[in-house]
């Protein structure tokens, strides 16, 4: 049994053993539980009820008033006005008498009364003669307590007073109801606000757990992308290997045939034949290292790096690699505009794109057939679809194979999407190609139906020059020669490529030092010899050529720095460190880009 029932058990025995009650409508249990539903029990002072108990005062022309609430065993003062009385007994509450009782109980006297005559608030201080009260009584008529009036003189109310202090009472339940809407109002408030900030509290945890969530697998989507998109790379040279053997085979036979004819002709003193010979292994060489830059540029990845791009020469200088992927049973045309504006857009990535719309059309035409390649300058002059107003470079893919169903044509863009059959395609193709366009701000159209073949546009946006305005630095009749002097450091590993690096310096007029490796390198740059450029190979045994270049700047600050590299790799991370007074060559090189190169980077550092 808790410490309030047992008051309120031994209240209620109280009451039964003293008929203090006697006969009434309500039962006490009933009573204390309405009074503890308006929560207003030993709570601070209110103007309300401070202003009722005044009001009730002057109306009666009494100098004291009292608004009282009768708990289990006590009358605690709610208002008080012209007295400062304390919480009372209940044996010592005159009010007690009020609740039990209907309408308003009025004692004239309380000395000769002879229930009051003896109470301690009437015997003593404040020595009260005078007492009208009447019941706050709730809508169900249970009485809370009084509002009641006193004086220290014997006298009597008026009818009107009387009614005027019942209407009074009826004010004091009514601020009681007001509050305790309020108060009701206020704690479902509270609740709400708890509520809504516990809702909001789990709800943006959950948000930054899904956040969280989506970040992981944005990022792990991210990576799969690009993965994937470098898998479909590998699986479009892969598709390449063959023909792309038998072609550098054929190549390297070119160059070995007409060197051996070379060196027999020489041999038999018949010099003068040998021009036909060196022209042909020219020939063979050049189309070889065309052949693998275009390998290693589809190979490397790297990120959208958009810039001035000449989609008619791009075309022209794929076109033997396109013809030997088509095969010989279909026919490439091309149809180039002259004069066409250069597109602002990635070149290698473009190139790859290309590549996959050929691919696919070659697997649309497994009979033969014909692949044209046209470009043009495209004028649009509404919005169409995402596309905007203005000049785009169109580069269009054309076939005469199997066309696309309706079906087909609306998939076509979706990831894994494929006619093809199992393990002959990733379906990742189209979907690359729109979104590098879409990225690049282009747009791509297929315009196609079964039977009739596919046209695939891809427009691209303009840079602000045309194209075909190019001078390559190998144009110049004449290499440039050296200044007396001028001294070339060499570092290579592969002896037969710095053999030659060396002997086209020299001829050019260049004074050389040579080393294997960086170790021998370090040895001849720590002397005191002239070294007015090094030119080293980035994949070197030991110290590596960025190794090299920043241990040779400890020693020679202002030392500049040609780098030679013949992969792919290793021309990005030559292009990441490359430093002011450093310049990279592509492997292979002819005698004129070396020596514009070397020229250019000498007189660069001259003061």
């Amino acid at each position: 049994m808790s410490h309030a029932e047992e008051i309120f058990r031994t209240w209620v025995s109280f009451l039964s053993s003293h008929n203090l009650w006697g006969a009434v409508p309500w039962s006490e249990e009933a009573r204390l539980a309405a009074l503890a539903h308006f929560n207003i029990l030993d709570t601070l002072p209110e103007q309300a009820f401070d202003d009722i108990a005044c009001l009730a005062a002057q109306l009666c022309e009494v100098p004291m008033a009292q608004i009282n609430l009768i708990d289990a065993g006590r009358q605690w003062p709610k208002a008080q006005a012209g007295l400062a009385l304390p919480e009372v007994l209940f044996a010592d509450s005159i009010c007690v008498q009020t609740i039990r009782q209907p309408g308003v109980m009025m004692v004239a006297d309380l000395r000769v009364d002879p229930r009051f005559a003896d109470n301690p608030l009437v015997a003593n201080a404040p020595n009260l003669r005078f007492y009208a009260g009447t019941a706050l009584l709730t809508a169900e008529g249970l009485p809370l307590g009084t509002l009641c009036v006193y004086d220290v003189e014997p006298r009597h109310l008026s009818e009107s007073k009387l009614a005027a202090l019942v209407a009074l009472a009826r004010q004091v339940v009514s601020q009681l109801e007001l509050r305790r809407a309020l108060y009701d109002q206020q704690e479902a408030l509270r609740d709400l606000n708890e509520g809504l900030e516990r809702r909001v509290a789990e709800r943006t945890l959950e948000m930054l757990r899904i956040n969280e969530l989506l970040q992981v697998e944005m990022r792990e989507r991210e990576n799969a992308e690009e993965a994937l998109r470098h898998a479909q790379k590998m699986d479009a040279i892969g598709q390449l290997t063959g023909g792309i053997a038998h072609d550098f085979n054929n190549m390297l036979t070119g160059v070995l045939g007409a060197l051996e004819l070379i060196q027999r002709r020489v041999a038999a003193g018949r010099v003068g034949e040998i021009g036909r010979y060196i022209d042909a292994a020219m020939t063979s060489a050049n189309r070889a290292a065309s052949l693998t830059h275009r390998l290693l540029a589809f190979a490397r990845r790297q990120s959208l790096n958009p810039k001035a791009v000449d989609v008619n020469r791009m075309v022209i200088s794929m076109e033997e690699l396109l013809r030997r992927t088509l095969g010989e049973s279909i026919v490439l045309r091309t149809d180039l505009q002259a004069r066409l504006w250069q597109a602002n857009t990635d070149e290698h990535q473009l190139e790859n794109a290309l590549l996959n719309l050929v691919i696919n059309a070659r697997d649309a035409m497994p009979g033969g057939g014909q692949l044209t390649i046209r470009t043009a300058v495209a004028r649009i002059d509404i919005q169409q679809d995402t596309l905007a107003p203005g000049e785009y470079v169109l580069l269009s893919v054309e076939d005469s194979g199997s066309g696309m169903s309706a079906e087909v044509l609306g998939r076509a863009f979706d990831p894994f999407f494929t006619t093809k059959p199992i393990g002959q395609g990733t379906g990742l193709g189209l979907s690359m190609v729109y979104g590098f366009i879409k990225q690049t701000g282009g747009h791509v159209h297929i315009d196609s139906a079964e039977g009739q073949g596919a046209r695939i546009h891809l427009y691209l946006p303009c840079h602000l020059e045309r194209g075909e305005r190019h001078i390559a630095e190998h144009e110049n009749p004449s290499p440039p020669r050296a200044l007396k002097g001028e001294r070339v450091l060499v570092v290579e590993g592969e002896v037969a490529v710095r053999t030659l690096v060396v002997d086209e310096l020299r001829e050019l007029g260049y004074a050389t030092l040579e080393a294997g490796d960086g170790e021998a390198a370090l040895i001849v740059l720590q002397g005191q010899e002239r070294i007015d450029l090094l030119v080293s190979d980035v994949v070197l045994p030991g110290l590596d050529g960025q190794q090299l270049a920043d241990t040779a700047r400890q020693h020679r600050p202002d030392l500049s720095v040609l780098f030679m590299t013949g992969y792919a790799s290793s021309a990005e991370m030559c292009a990441g460190f490359l430093d002011q007074g450093m310049d990279m060559l592509i492997k292979p090189f002819s005698i004129d880009e070396l020596a514009l190169k070397v020229r250019k980077m000498i007189e660069r550092a001259r003061p």
